[in-house]
């Protein structure tokens, strides 16, 4: 974990977990080593669209959440996320969502409800 960080945002009170340089992931409380490995996890892109496309719900880090909702145009905005798809993916779509219990986001395929 050489090349992780943790820095302190008096802007909006929150720690950030970066890696090259990169936000990660942000959080209220101060990151503890479990924190920080399931930051490291959720960013691995590969593996979580893999596991997605197996029909499981996957954690995904902050840079992958963001960088989804700028790749293509949301196909559907909901209260606390959003779909998005290629036109051509058939009836299911990647949803990509914040869990108001934990702050963390969350990712899945799953048809537009």
């Amino acid at each position: 974990m050489n090349d992780v960080k943790i820095t302190y945002s008096n802007v909006d009170s929150g720690f950030y977990i970066i890696r090259n340089d990169e936000d990660l992931h942000f959080q209220q409380t101060k990151p503890t080593d479990t924190d920080i490995i399931e930051a490291l996890a959720s960013d691995n892109w590969t593996a979580r669209f893999d596991d997605m496309k197996e029909g499981k719900t996957v954690r995904v880090s902050d840079r992958i959440y963001y960088s989804m909702l700028e790749s293509v145009p949301p196909a559907k905005y909901t209260g606390n996320g959003f779909y998005c798809g290629e036109a051509y993916s058939g009836n299911l779509y990647y949803y990509f969502y914040r869990d108001e219990n934990d702050g963390k986001r969350y990712g899945k395929l799953k048809p537009i409800n």
